[in-house]
């Protein structure tokens, strides 16, 4: 397990999951793909509850993923293997969180800089499930609160 300070508990359970999803589809990166895998997974976070709310489940976006990138033997990855991409959506979820008076990151900050990231996989993945990008951003706003500065413990 790695902790990745400034996060809280539930984002950093998404960012495990999104490793231990990437290892275990034997993929040799972890994208925006698996983050947001990570993200539906992290039970009860803010993020989780918004993507089931627009009926996103992991084993909608497992499915195409592994339609896509395949599936492999598994592999060790850890927080080095990162995209460039994912990198950016880290950096992206903690100018979010300090922009709305948030002390930590969390699964909110990290779905909603995914959704900023209009080339990534991640998107790319949501908009072949024929989500709207802008009601989930909204309803990522609404569960979560981030637009009053409330953030998951």
């Amino acid at each position: 397990m790695f902790r990745f300070n400034g996060f809280t508990q539930k984002a950093n359970d998404a960012i495990n999951l999104a490793i231990a999803q990437a290892s275990a589809l034997g993929h040799g990166y972890i994208g925006s793909e698996h983050l947001l895998l990570g993200l539906i997974s992290a039970e009860g976070s803010a993020a989780a509850v918004a993507l089931a709310s627009k009926g996103i489940y992991s084993q909608d976006i497992t499915a195409i993923l592994i339609r896509i990138a395949g599936k492999s033997k598994q592999t060790t990855l850890d927080h080095n293997d990162l995209t460039p991409c994912c990198k950016r959506i880290f950096e992206t979820a903690v100018d979010i969180s300090k922009n709305y008076g948030c002390q930590t990151v969390g699964s909110e900050h990290l779905l909603l800089a995914i959704l900023k990231e209009k080339n990534s996989a991640a998107v790319m993945l949501l908009k072949e499930l024929d989500i709207d990008l802008a009601s989930l951003y909204r309803s990522m706003c609404e569960v979560s609160g981030v637009m009053t500065g409330i953030n998951e413990r």
